[in-house]
């Protein structure tokens, strides 16, 4: 599911459902990475890295595990491309759809768009609900 604002092409909410990690060793390190809280070290994340997170270590700028409202434990991930690229947030959470399924949900984009709706999209992402 993908959703932008009106008029917006440039910045864009999604929640999908990936099984990227099914039986590969990542999963293990995923478990074992939202059984803490708090910031994750890089070596942990590039343990992770190109199965889950797909995005190239040097541009995360923040990753840490953090309680969602709905999903528990959630690893967060921020990112910004050098010069002017790409910017997000991703949240991974363990799914109940599947074994090795896995919550997606991600707010991308370029600026100044994805600042400009980045408080909406936050309140998106933290509100989600199962249903």
């Amino acid at each position: 599911m993908t959703w932008q604002p009106p008029g917006v092409t440039d910045a864009s909410l999604g929640w999908q459902i990936v099984n990227w990690l099914e039986g590969g060793p990542e999963w293990n390190v995923f478990q074992r990475l939202l059984s803490t809280t708090g910031e994750i070290d890089r070596e942990d994340l590039r343990l992770l890295y190109p199965a889950l997170i797909r995005i190239p270590i040097e541009f995360i700028t923040e990753c840490a595990v953090a309680p969602h409202p709905t999903f528990g434990p959630t690893l967060v991930v921020r990112y910004t491309y050098p010069e002017e690229g790409p910017c997000g947030i991703v949240l991974y959470a363990v799914s109940s759809t599947g074994e090795n399924d896995l919550h997606m949900i991600s707010y991308e984009g370029q600026q100044p768009s994805f600042s400009r709706y980045l408080n909406e999209a936050a309140a998106s992402m933290s509100s989600i609900r199962r249903v």
